[in-house]
């Protein structure tokens, strides 16, 4: 049985949409979580008291006995370390364990990006910014501010592109603000395993975690 290892905010009421790409594609969901109180009836799962990466591993080796766990994906950013340490044991696409840990541990995210991540960021605009990469190379990037001009538009993409091949993000989803003052370089003030805001993005992140991605726009 082809199954997603979901890790952390899959209740029915808020996140629904990510067991419905799971499930939209023949494929049964896995749930790992702290919280028990919403999980949908008939989905396999496992209730955490505190997340700890060795007991999910522990987990997710126990599943892969009986199921073929085909990709994992932690809709909750906290669970970003426990998901690319179980891609990277069972030889899954994921972002990496640098990128987890750049993106999960603002203080190893400066270790890993001194240049892009002063501790007294600028007093600029703040932008968001959303990237989907495969494999190592950036699909897709995007700026979301209306009045940012064209100019720190190609600064903040050329920032976002040189941090992705500093953690080596290899295959997923990721969001980062950051503050730039006009004309300027862009400080990186976070940085997270993410979905986009995008219509649809929940089931494009699920193809990124399978290994077979459909981008769109």
């Amino acid at each position: 049985m082809r199954s997603v290892l979901l890790l952390g905010g899959v209740d029915a009421t808020t996140n629904r949409r990510y067991l419905d790409a799971v499930t939209g594609r023949g494929l049964t969901p896995l749930v790992v979580d702290t919280r028990t109180g919403n999980w949908p009836g008939g989905v396999p799962s496992a209730p955490l008291e505190a997340i700890r990466i060795t007991e999910i591993a522990d987990q997710a080796a126990t599943w892969s006995g009986r199921h073929t766990i085909a990709g994992v994906w932690a809709p909750d950013p906290h669970y970003t370390d426990a998901a690319a340490v179980v891609a990277d044991l069972l030889g899954l696409p994921s972002p990496g364990l640098r990128a987890a840990a750049a993106c999960h541990h603002p203080h190893l995210r400066r270790r890993y990006l001194p240049e892009w991540s002063p501790v007294d960021p600028p007093a600029g605009p703040a932008y968001a910014v959303e990237s989907l990469s495969v494999q190592g190379v950036v699909r897709r990037v995007d700026v979301f501010d209306p009045e940012v001009t064209a100019g720190d538009r190609r600064l903040l993409v050329a920032a976002h592109r040189t941090v992705l091949a500093r953690i080596t993000f290899g295959t997923g989803a990721i969001r980062a603000a950051y503050r730039q003052e006009p004309g300027r370089v862009p400080a990186l003030t976070a940085l997270a395993v993410q979905a986009t805001e995008r219509p649809g993005a929940e089931d494009e992140v699920i193809g990124l975690c399978l290994g077979v991605p459909s981008l769109t726009g």
